[in-house]
């Protein structure tokens, strides 16, 4: 993962002088993708937010009922640390695979089988598409879209506008 990601993440936070962005990336499995990231330091904050709670009760400056007053949240290193400790990446290293594989079909054809001069026989366009593999959700099973439903005509636009005043 590049810095630069994490870099624009953590904009808004307020870090300490000890967190090198570059370390933490470098800690990033290559197949987490940018939602990963975005959990990744959102769990850093959440952990640097506990430890500035727990502080916090600690010199007696808060209890369960008391908002923090002027604690800032600063984030450490060892926030992101601990937050990629438990990180679980999206993707496996099969789909990455998958997908490099599907990148070097389409770039090596120029944009994949309908690409070439005239229209692609339909043999070919079946071949591709029974190749392809299929979507995956989180738990490896295919996608199940819902069924389309069709709008219910209006019965005239009073009715319709009715709905929204």
């Amino acid at each position: 993962m590049c810095p630069q990601v994490l870099q624009a993440l953590t904009r808004k936070f307020d870090l300490s002088d000890d967190v090198h962005l570059e370390d933490i990336a470098a800690r990033v499995p290559q197949q987490c993708t940018g939602a990963d990231a975005y959990g990744l330091c959102a769990d850093a904050w959440m952990h640097a937010l506990r430890r500035t709670i727990a502080a916090c009760k600690s010199d007696g400056r808060g209890d369960a009922n008391d908002d923090l007053g002027d604690a800032d949240v600063v984030v450490r290193q060892s926030d992101f640390v601990a937050a990629t400790s438990n990180m679980v990446p999206s993707l496996t290293l099969a789909d990455l695979d998958r997908y490099d594989a599907l990148k070097a079909q389409y770039s090596s054809s120029g944009g994949g089988p309908q690409a070439s001069k005239g229209a692609a026989k339909p043999q070919q366009a079946e071949q591709a598409v029974a190749t392809a593999p299929p979507p995956l959700d989180v738990k490896g099973k295919g996608l199940q879209l819902p069924a389309r439903r069709k709008a219910a005509p209006a019965e005239s636009n009073e009715s319709a506008s009715a709905m929204f005043l």
